[in-house]
């Protein structure tokens, strides 16, 4: 939910004209990147497990780190070549919903083989017995 509502804010701001409007994107940015990235280590702990967690972690700063070098450079060269910043949100905007798309999949699949499993475990348990 939080990447979903982080994309329409990416979206939302090159569409703000002045000054409100631009400090509630970027409050709404920033608020959403605050809850979402936090989020982020506890799903991969439980993704990946504790044994291989700092790897993960390290993959996760490596690739987050040559996004934030890179982007910089790409939104400036983005702004050179169209004359403004729209463009560049609307890529971030894409990125984000790459991410979406690849997480949804894997968030739903998870959601259902946990049903599957309550529901399944909790039929061979007869009421009265202890498991």
């Amino acid at each position: 939910m939080t990447l979903i509502a982080a994309v329409v804010m990416t979206f939302v701001n090159p569409l703000a004209n002045n000054y409100p409007g631009y400090v509630v994107s970027a409050t709404g940015i920033g608020f959403l990147s605050g809850i979402l990235f936090p989020l982020l280590y506890t799903i991969m702990r439980r993704n990946v497990g504790t044994l291989q967690l700092s790897t993960a972690v390290g993959m996760e700063l490596l690739v987050d780190g040559l996004a934030i070098i890179v982007g910089g450079y790409l939104a400036g060269a983005i702004q050179q070549l169209s004359g403004n910043y729209s463009l560049s949100f609307y890529l971030v905007g894409g990125i984000y919903v790459l991410a979406v798309c690849f997480f949804l999949p894997v968030f739903l699949t998870e959601r259902k083989a946990k049903t599957w499993m309550t529901i399944h475990t909790c039929a061979k348990t007869k009421i009265g017995t202890r498991v």
